[in-house]
Parts: structure tokens; C-alpha cells; sequence
């Protein structure tokens, strides 16, 4: 038997050419065993020592397997070891860059917005600067106008003026064109009372508007004018801001003039005759402004204009008529301001509401202090706080209201419960006749439409009334 017919197979790993050498050895030795053995002319020492050089040929065998096993095992590791990071470089190839993205986040105008937001409403102001100054700055390239509009806005609520202006102005740099950015920085330059910001904000909106002046230096809207959209009904009232800002009621005049030119479609003649019945006031042309605000708030009745209009009358000596606007006011809107505001005027001008009608309370300063002290108490009693209570003192101080002064003193603590206890401890001491008629007559405001038409009826009746109410002289 041939040592080539008994060659095993070779292991995995493990070279074929080490175990045909190794192997090869223990055959020949074997055949010679059994030569040995047909011959019979060893001794058996010999066997012995013919067994031992094949147990040292099968040990090598073994160790040189054991090694080549491990060298293959380590060769295999580095492989796979090779593979997997073959592996990851290929997948951090595809990822995008977190990092970068999160720092975008974070600088970006969105983000900022709303964490400067949320320190607003927080009562945070310390905390609400810090954070400004840290991430609002000009290295910061992901703030685009959108933001910059709403930081500064936010500044404004924060009563950050000067910051708010540094940053508009920057936007505006950054974006000349953009138009929220170029109207609230002119609007902001409003808000500072000072005669350069006042200047900054004409040049500003002149150029915006396409507002060009004559040789004799009035402005006046252009054709150009009509791109900027002049005709809506914010834009006029910001550009008229700024000439009211220094009581500029010539411009304003020739302002609406030179817009009444351009045939704009007039979607907006409240503000027009609003504004021009105001300069008109103001220029001491009071028929004219009357007329205006006759026809204003007999169409578009609204707070402010029927206040003017009560003004105008009050200015003009028609008290009664002045009074009765107040007073649909007060019906009308019934809250805090509204009731002050009447009690004012009956005290500076001392006209009053009794059960026999519009009344003068001219002769005597107790009955006017009599009518006007429940309308005051119940002001406290829609709106209990300090500015109400410093409002309602300065009027009891022109109607020698000493005794309601301590009275307010001693109840201090309670605000909300001053009218209630006033009417329990004091009611006999003053007429409470003027403010029953007031919530007696109350206008319901549910249906805005009704409320309007109703408002327009009773201002044209009080405006039309030809009979004069006769005021009683004397004391009551």
C-alpha cells in the first residue's frame, strides 16, 4: 500500500502541501513497520523508536495546523474588520451633516423668533436682551427679512425702541426693496420722539410713496404714487402719522388734495375725510371740520370720530349736542374709558342727565358732584385698577371731591368692591339718576351691523335736532 493511496483530505485552512509533507513521513514509516515486522529482523527496541519518529512527525503536523489556523483566523478578522469600515465610510457618505443642519437651526430667524417670543411671555426682559445680543448679529447669515421684521416687532412689545430702530435699519440695508421692512421702520421712527428720527421718517416715506414736492416745497402724491398702493387704507394713515408728528395739517391737506387728483379709486374716504376733518379742526376751520365729521359718523359711526365730533360741538357752544355724543358713546361702547371720559366733560363743561332731562350744573358745584360721582365709581367697577383710580382722582379733584378721595383711600385694598360699597354706605348722597339712564339704555353690540345703523340713526337725530334743549341756570 502506497503512501499516495492513504492520503487524507486536507482541513479547512489548512495548507494541503504541509499535510502531504507531514503525512507522507508517518506512511513511510508505517511501511516500514510492517517490512519490519514480514522480515523479522528488528528487535523491538527498533519498533519503538520506528513509533516515535511517527509521533513526532504527527505532533509537527498538529502544531503547524494549530498555527496556520490562527494566522488565518487573525487574517480573517482584518478582513472583516477591512469590510466593515469599508462599510461605514460608505453610509457617512450618504448622511447629511447634522451638525451643520443644527447649527442652522439654531441661527436661524425662525428659531430666534420664537425663543426671544418665548422669553416675551416669560416677563424675562434680562434674559430676552442676552439672548438678542447673542444671536442677532451681523455674522449671522440665516435672519432674512421676514425675521428681522419680526424681531424687531417684538422688540417694540419689549418697549426695546432703540434696538428695534437697529435692527430695521440694518434689514433695510440688507433689503432696500423689501416693502414690511422700509413701512415699519418708518412707523418705528414715529415712536421716537426726537427731531432726527422725525426727519428719517419723512425722507423715508416721501421716498417710499414717490412723494415729490413742489418748488414751494409741498408735497404731493405722484403717478408713481399708485404702485405703492396709496389707496389702501393703512398706507394713508401711516404716511398722515408722519406729517402729524409735527402738526403738519397743511401737508396733510395738500397730501389728500394731490391724492383726490390721481382719480384712485376710493375704497377709503373715511380715512380721507377722517384725517382732513382732523387738520381742518386743527387749522381753526370748524364749520368745515363739523360738516366732515356729520358725514362721517352718519355713515361710518366709529369711537373716535363721533368723539371728535362731541369735541367740535363742546368747542363750538353746542354743549347739549357735544353731550349727547358723549353720551351715545357711552351707550354704545360701555366700559371704563368711555365713562370717564363723559364724566370729564360734564364736569369741565357742567352739563348732567336728571330725570327731567339735560340739566347745567354751572350754578353749582355740589349737584355736578352729586350726578358725577356714581358715573366715576362705576368706571372703578369695569376696570379696578391704578390707572382708572389715578383718573378718577384727577376728576373728583376739579369737583372738590375730598370726601370720595378718603373714601378710595379706605378701600384701597378692595377696588373691585368700591362701587358696591359706595352704593350701600353713600347712596343717599349722591343722584344716580344719569348712570340708571346710561345702563338702562344700554346698545346691545351682538349684531355689529344693527349697532351701526343704530348709531348712525341717533347721531343723525342729535346732529338734525333744530330745537335747542334750554339749560337751567341756577342751582338744583
Amino acid at each position: 500500500m502506497s503512501g499516495s493511496q492513504l492520503k487524507p483530505p486536507a482541513l479547512p485552512g489548512v495548507s494541503d502541501l504541509i499535510f502531504e509533507t507531514g503525512l507522507s513521513y508517518a506512511y513511510i514509516g508505517r511501511e516500514n513497520t510492517v517490512v519490519v515486522r514480514e522480515e523479522n529482523t528488528k528487535v523491538i527496541s527498533d519498533l519503538y523508536g520506528i513509533c516515535d519518529i511517527i509521533h513526532d512527525f504527527s505532533q509537527n503536523a498538529r502544531i503547524v495546523a494549530t498555527q496556520l489556523k490562527k494566522r488565518y483566523e487573525q487574517r480573517k478578522s482584518q478582513m472583516d474588520k477591512l469590510r466593515a469600515d469599508k462599510f461605514s465610510q460608505s453610509n457617512e457618505q450618504k448622511l447629511l451633516d447634522f451638525s451643520k443642519a443644527d447649527q442652522e437651526l439654531e441661527q436661524s430667524g425662525l428659531s430666534i423668533r420664537n425663543n426671544l417670543e418665548r422669553h416675551m411671555l416669560d416677563d424675562q426682559p434680562e434674559e430676552f436682551l442676552d439672548y438678542l445680543k447673542r444671536y442677532v448679529t451681523e455674522e449671522n447669515s440665516y435672519i432674512f427679512a421676514e425675521d428681522y421684521h419680526g424681531i424687531a416687532t417684538l422688540c417694540i412689545s419689549m418697549w426695546l425702541y432703540p434696538h428695534a430702530l437697529k435692527i430695521l435699519e440694518y434689514a433695510h440695508e440688507r433689503f432696500p426693496r423689501h416693502d414690511d421692512i422700509t413701512l415699519k421702520l418708518i412707523e418705528t421712527y414715529t415712536y421716537a420722539d426726537n427731531p432726527s428720527n422725525k426727519s428719517k421718517a419723512k425722507k423715508l416715506m416721501e421716498s417710499h410713496f414717490f412723494i415729490a414736492r413742489s418748488e414751494s416745497n409741498i408735497p404731493g402724491f405722484t403717478v408713481e404714487s399708485k404702485s405703492r398702493h396709496i389707496a389702501h387704507g393703512n398706507n394713508l394713515q401711516r404716511i398722515f402719522k408722519v406729517y402729524l408728528m409735527d402738526y403738519e395739517y397743511d401737508n396733510i391737506l395738500n397730501i389728500i388734495d394731490s391724492y383726490e387728483k390721481l382719480n384712485v379709486l376710493a375704497r377709503n374716504n373715511m380715512i380721507i375725510d377722517s384725517d382732513k376733518a382732523f387738520s381742518k379742526w386743527h387749522k381753526g376751520d370748524y364749520e368745515e371740520a363739523i360738516s366732515l365729521y356729520k358725514g362721517l359718523v352718519s355713515k361710518y359711526p366709529n369711537e373716535d370720530d363721533m368723539r371728535n365730533l362731541g369735541l367740535m360741538f363742546f368747542n363750538t357752544g353746542e354743549i347739549e349736542k357735544g353731550y349727547q355724543i358723549y353720551e351715545l358713546i357711552a351707550l354704545a361702547w360701555f366700559d371704563c374709558d368711555a365713562l370717564l371720559r363723559l364724566s370729564s366733560k360734564m364736569a369741565d363743561d357742567r352739563i348732567c342727565r336728571t330725570e327731567r332731562g339735560l340739566e347745567s350744573t354751572r350754578a353749582s358745584k355740589h349737584f355736578a358732584k352729586r350726578v358725577i360721582v356714581p358715573i366715576l365709581f362705576k368706571a372703578i367697577d369695569l376696570s379696578p385698577n391704578e390707572d382708572t383710580i389715578r383718573r378718577v382722582k384727577w376728576t373728583l379733584r376739579g369737583i372738590g371731591g375730598r370726601d370720595e378721595f378718603e373714601f378710595i383711600q379706605k378701600n384701597s385694598h378692595v377696588p373691585q368692591e368700591m362701587f358696591s360699597i359706595l352704593r350701600e354706605e353713600r347712596s343717599k348722597f349722591y343722584d344716580w339718576s344719569n348712570l340708571e339712564y346710561i345702563e338702562a339704555n344700554k346698545i346691545n353690540q351682538n349684531d355689529i351691523s344693527q349697532l351701526n345703523d343704530l348709531l348712525s340713526e341717533r347721531t343723525l337725530q342729535i346732529i338734525r335736532e333744530e330745537q335747542e334743549v334750554s339749560l337751567m341756570a341756577g342751582e338744583v
